[in-house]
């Protein structure tokens, strides 16, 4: 019985493959084709292309009548696959996925879409240990600071403020309430420790109160998240030195709420958080995605 599931595995699993390369190279040889040329026309500019004299709905149409048919013979492997289909298969989550593998890749891109498909899928998987994501949070930060904040000297004084701002809090906690300062970072939903260099670091810099977030007291962490979310709103209507200023205590605050709140849920929303976070980056620094195109507008 195993081996016979083993072997319709391996059927699924090469059929899957010989279907995704027909696909991809029939919609590679369309994208080419004067119809693909049209399409492109009608994504970069329909009026344009309507006064062009092209059938701008029947191109509309096709369009949606070739996706469909992909879409179809996509569900039919996957049902052949999960051996049925159930509608808490197709529900909100999996959307915003497919979503984000266009969006990464790029949109009017064939192979733009792969690559997304495929970081995607890598990214939520190994955003599922704490230690992992912890890495992935702060790198992300750190590009998009060095892909927005210019001149340099901005850069750095930002990140010297911030360094400094959470060492000064620090330590007036660690005068003040000492247990304040004695947590540990979170290697897993039920594990903690002192986290190697990294973790010595955050422990120095935040403020970790003792057995209080291994112990599910959230409260105070949850009231943080909601302040950080007013403080980002906020970095979106200012302008001038108050949004840099108001920036350091953002930063603080962001990897404050991830130790002690966010972390926590590594397997559930914190996952699609980070996501979502790490696509805002992309589309502020590159709004076309990896491989995606410039759109083109006749203006």
């Amino acid at each position: 019985m195993i081996y016979v599931r083993s072997h319709r595995s391996i059927v699924t699993l090469c059929i899957a493959g010989l279907a995704w390369a027909v696909v991809f190279g029939a919609l590679h040889f369309m994208n080419q084709s004067r119809t693909g040329r049209a399409w492109r026309a009608l994504r970069d500019d329909p009026l344009a292309t309507e006064l062009m004299g092209m059938p701008v709905n029947w191109l509309k149409l096709l369009a949606i009548a070739v996706g469909a048919g992909a879409g179809a013979l996509a569900g039919t492997i996957n049902v052949a696959s999960l051996h049925g289909a159930f509608p808490d298969d197709y529900n909100t989550p999996i959307l915003i996925t497919i979503y984000a593998m266009v969006i990464l890749g790029g949109v009017g891109s064939l192979l733009g879409v792969v690559v997304g498909a495929v970081s995607i899928n890598v990214l939520l998987e190994v955003l599922r240990t704490p230690a992992h994501a912890r890495w992935i949070l702060y790198a992300a930060i750190l590009i998009a600071l060095f892909a927005k904040l210019r001149p340099w000297r901005r850069l750095a004084a930002i990140l010297v403020a911030t360094v400094a701002f959470g060492i000064a809090v620090h330590a007036v906690v660690a005068a003040v309430w000492p247990r304040g300062v004695h947590g540990l970072v979170s290697i897993s939903g039920t594990d903690f420790s002192k986290g190697g260099w990294l973790g010595w670091a955050l422990r120095h810099w935040l403020v970790l109160p003792a057995n209080t977030y291994e112990a599910g007291k959230y409260t105070a962490y949850n009231l943080g998240l909601v302040i950080l979310i007013g403080l980002v709103l906020t970095l979106t209507v200012v302008r001038g030195w108050a949004r840099w200023l108001l920036l350091v205590p953002t930063l603080w605050l962001a990897a404050l709420v991830w130790e002690t709140r966010l972390v926590e849920e590594g397997t559930g929303p914190t996952r699609f958080l980070l996501l979502g976070a790490i696509l805002v980056v992309l589309m502020a620094a590159r709004p076309q995605g990896l491989l995606g195109t410039h759109r083109v507008e006749a203006v």
